[in-house]
């Protein structure tokens, strides 16, 4: 989880190697009570989802 959110934004390019491995490990310890034996986050994640839907007229407005 925490790989995902560093890796996939800019910030990977902004750290050492010895950054990183501090995010990790503190990452992993805040996340402690919620990992599973088999390494799975499950974590009581609130979330807002919000959905449309994209109606055609017949005058192709």
């Amino acid at each position: 989880m925490v790989r995902t959110e560093v890796e996939s934004t800019p910030l990977i390019e902004r750290i050492d190697e010895s950054t990183y491995a501090a995010i990790r490990a503190d990452a992993g310890a805040a996340l402690q009570a919620f990992t599973t034996t088999d390494g799975r986050i499950e974590a009581p994640f609130s979330c807002l989802l919000a959905m449309g839907r994209r109606t055609h007229s017949s005058s192709g407005e």
